[in-house]
């Protein structure tokens, strides 16, 4: 970040942040920006900029917690799976019948 100092000696620095955008971001930004009624793109990487620092706790949160629940689906396909091992092969029940009883039971949210 770079603070420029206006010509006034008593001047506030300024706080600005300037970058480069790859062509393919540059123009998303800006498709961007006319979808949600910005007049410039500059107000739009402004706004995104404002929400992200305003927002970043949750923001690290939900990806956190979406981590998480790809992880726990991970767990439950492999509950899925070695329950109809333990079905078909263990139990020796037919193979329709344990996938029906699978879908039936492992499928839908547990009620509280």
């Amino acid at each position: 970040m770079k603070k420029l100092s206006s010509k006034k000696p008593n001047a506030a620095p300024r706080n600005l942040v300037t970058f480069e955008l790859s062509p393919e971001a540059f123009e998303a930004l800006e498709r961007d920006a006319a979808q949600h009624g910005e007049r410039s793109h500059h107000q739009r990487a402004r706004a995104i900029t404002f929400h992200y620092l305003a927002n970043r706790d949750s923001i690290e949160q939900r990806a956190l917690l979406g981590g998480i629940e790809s992880k726990l689906m991970g767990v439950a396909e492999l509950i899925r799976r070695n329950t109809y091992a333990v079905l078909v092969h263990a139990a020796k029940m037919d193979n329709e019948k344990a996938k029906v009883w699978i879908r039936e039971s492992l499928y839908e949210p547990l009620e509280k």
